[in-house]
């Protein structure tokens, strides 16, 4: 079973999958890493404070219902997954403006 995270570079883009068997995303976890893709399973049910903040992130798959503390990735980003989308599951994509369910 896969407990551990891996950072993968994929034609110059970081990009990274939370294995299933993290429920939660703790403080500073993956803080500055210049992660641009994540993968959140269903499995995470919180992300603590800092824990994806100062990466250029501009996708995010993320499960449903998933508790994000103030400052865990972005503003832009906690707006729109949880008060814009009602913490519905999906991918997000930044387009350098705003953050949009696909």
């Amino acid at each position: 079973v896969k407990s551990y995270i891996t950072l993968v570079k994929e034609d110059s883009i970081v990009k990274i999958e939370i294995p299933e068997t993290i429920s939660i995303i703790r403080l500073g976890a993956l803080y500055g890493n210049d992660i641009e893709e994540i993968v959140i399973p269903n499995t995470v049910k919180k992300i603590e404070v800092d824990a994806l903040v100062k990466n250029p992130l501009t996708k995010v798959t993320i499960g449903e219902n998933v508790d994000i503390d103030e400052n865990a990735i972005s503003q832009e980003f906690s707006l729109a997954y949880d008060f814009v989308n009602n913490k519905k599951a999906g991918t997000y994509i930044f387009d350098g403006w705003k953050w949009e369910l696909q």
